[in-house]
């Protein structure tokens, strides 16, 4: 082993010591701190609430009688509610409601809306116009907890003074007889007083809010959904037991968390109505929290001092040599020497490391003079290729086209009748030429697109005028094998695409379908957006052989057909959808198919109908 390899295992092992111990020494003093700094913030956190709900509760309740008497002396109903529409009510309020007790109607306004009222249950109001004097109570509204006030309103004489009324209502002064004429309901959202001051003072993870019988389903973090839970055992049914139904204050921990609730139990009813429960990680305490950073500070010095020392004495012997290997490798380049000089004897990491690395340019440089000579040599190939099948193409074309016209005007009895033998001989004829100037199309197609030749000149178009002229073409093989062509287009049909490249495509597509068709079977055609708004997909379905799922994978490649019994007697030269996947690609859509030998194929060619270059 190298001097260099030693001081590499020397120097991790001494910081690891060096680490460990300060660490050790630190995180005790903090495990010390932990359970008093927990203790501290829980005390703190449960005198803050308790006073916060209690004080509260009394200030709702006076506010409620102070309203209702001045209501009380109000000679019109329209004037009563318009004591209730001021902007002192409307700012220290999220809700106002008057009962109308001899109409049995209800006057309310909410701040922004919040609840929705008219659509909630009122019969907790009715419950409240029972109640004699005033007073307040906590209740469930729109999922969540709100401190209501209420107090009776009476018909007050002008000659009964405010403070009168008022010692009447604690029921010092029963001589007076006052007509009641509703209740006013004065409710405050407890989420919008109290989180306010829980995050102020207090290091919350969550505030919920929990109905006599529902647990919350919204959580601010999964981690805090996890320490709720739910069923026998969990903190969700601690606190319906201990919080919501026995009405206490109670806390329990679930590590790093501490949850502690306030019940909403009203003071006149008493009856538990749910529950502010408040989420708080014990592991972001201010006293914890500044007790490891003085243990992380420790630890920062000592691990940058560590740093330098390695920095220093590995830096020059491992850095320097790193950075010229890697200019060397970095300006490496087939048939350019590579300026550095490497000992054959040195028995070090970079020394052999730099020989491996001289070794592997060698090794590139003679594959890539190899893959160029045989590069030379495919593209002469395919040059010579393409010359033959050009020449051979024009050669065999011209007697092809020849054969084809004189036998189509003996098919037409120009020179006279025939016999039925010697027509049959001239079909014959007729049709074995068409095939042979057909595969030689084919040929050279395939031979173009392979070679890179055949260019697409994509344009807007519409693919019902190219689908009409297709199957006008084909009407006669179709009709030839009784076979019946339904088609479909869904939306504009606009495509992006050679027109010609199109037509060669679904010629092929088509010609295949009725070709491979039973006979008096059907052939069905769909034209419809795809998924992905910028192409459309054109679905050709028939009911023929259908094609082995094994088969499938190779059944675009050139020269290859399904391998069927019953498609022996079918001529074909396995080249048309080798095309159509070539021409496709070549207008930057695809093709693929779903088959079974029951159902028949269905090919799906995805085309765009945008310019997709651009798009991108």
């Amino acid at each position: 082993m190298s001097i260099r390899a030693r001081l590499l295992l020397l120097f991790p092992l001494l910081f690891v010591l060096v680490i460990g111990i300060s660490g050790s020494i630190t995180l005790k003093k903090i495990n010390d701190n932990i359970a008093r700094s927990q203790e501290t913030t829980i005390n703190s956190q449960t005198l803050l609430l308790k006073r916060f709900f209690r004080n509260y509760g009394s200030k709702t309740k006076d506010s409620s009688a102070s309203i209702a008497a001045d209501m009380g002396q109000a000679e019109e109903p329209l004037e009563r509610w318009g004591r209730l529409s001021t902007k002192t009510v409307k700012e220290n309020f999220d809700l106002v409601v008057f009962h109308d007790l001899p109409n049995n109607t209800f006057a309310a306004w909410e701040k922004n809306d919040w609840l929705g009222f008219e659509k909630e249950d009122k019969t907790f109001i009715s419950n409240l116009s029972e109640q004699p004097v005033y007073g307040w109570d906590y209740f469930m509204l729109g999922d969540e907890p709100v401190a209501v006030g209420y107090a009776p309103v009476f018909d007050i004489p002008s000659g009964v003074s405010q403070n009168d009324y008022e010692a009447w209502l604690e029921g010092d002064l029963n001589e007076l007889k006052l007509e009641r004429i509703g209740t006013l309901v004065l409710g405050v959202r407890v989420k919008s007083t109290m989180i306010p001051e829980a995050f102020k003072y207090l290091t919350v993870e969550d505030i919920l809010y929990f109905n006599k019988n529902e647990t919350p389903t919204s959580f601010k973090s999964f981690e805090v959904e996890q320490v709720i839970g739910e069923g026998p055992g969990s903190v969700s049914n601690f606190i319906q037991e201990e919080i919501v139904e026995n009405g206490k204050w109670a806390i329990t921990y679930d590590q790093p968390y501490a949850v502690q609730g306030f019940p909403l139990v009203g003071p006149n009813s008493g009856d538990g109505k749910g529950a502010v429960v408040i989420v708080s990680n014990m592991s972001q305490d201010i006293s914890i929290g500044e007790e490891l950073f003085a243990g992380m500070q420790m630890l920062l010095v000592i691990t940058v001092l560590i740093a330098v020392i390695i920095a220093i004495i590995l830096g020059r012997s491992i850095s320097r040599p790193i950075r010229v290997l890697a200019d060397a490798v970095e300006d490496m380049e087939p048939g350019k020497d590579m300026n550095i000089s490497i000992s054959n004897k040195a028995k070090d990491e970079i020394s052999i490391l730099g020989r491996s690395v001289f070794s592997m340019h060698k090794r590139i440089e003679n594959q890539v003079n190899e893959l160029e000579t045989l590069n030379e040599q495919v593209s002469s190939a395919y040059e010579s290729k393409s010359r033959f099948l050009s020449t051979m193409s024009h050669e065999l074309r011209t007697p092809l086209n020849a054969i084809i016209n004189f036998s189509e005007i003996l098919k037409e009895k120009s020179f006279g009748p025939l016999k039925e033998r010697q027509e049959e001989f001239i079909e014959n004829i007729n049709e074995s030429a068409n095939h042979l100037l057909a595969l030689i199309n084919d040929i050279l197609d395939l031979s173009r697109s392979e070679v890179g030749k055949t260019k697409s000149n994509p344009e807007k178009m519409q693919i019902r005028e190219v689908l009409e002229s297709v199957l006008k073409e084909l009407e006669v093989i179709a009709d030839k094998q009784k076979i019946i062509i339904s088609s479909e287009i869904e939306g504009p049909g606009e495509l992006w695409c050679d027109p010609r490249h199109a037509r060669q495509i679904l010629t092929n597509l088509i010609g295949n379908s009725i070709k491979y068709n039973k006979e008096e079977g059907s052939v069905d055609i769909k034209i419809y957006p795809n998924e992905d708004p910028r192409f459309m997909t054109v679905s050709v379905r028939d009911t023929g052989l259908g094609i082995p799922e094994e088969e499938q994978a190779s059944i675009f490649e050139a020269f290859t057909r399904a391998k069927s019994t019953d498609r022996s007697a079918i001529s074909g030269t396995g080249l048309g959808l080798a095309l159509v996947k070539q021409l496709a690609g070549l207008n930057q859509g695809d093709v693929y198919l779903t088959s079974s030998s029951d159902d028949g194929t269905e090919f799906h060619l995805i085309l765009p109908v945008l310019d997709i270059k651009k798009s991108r």
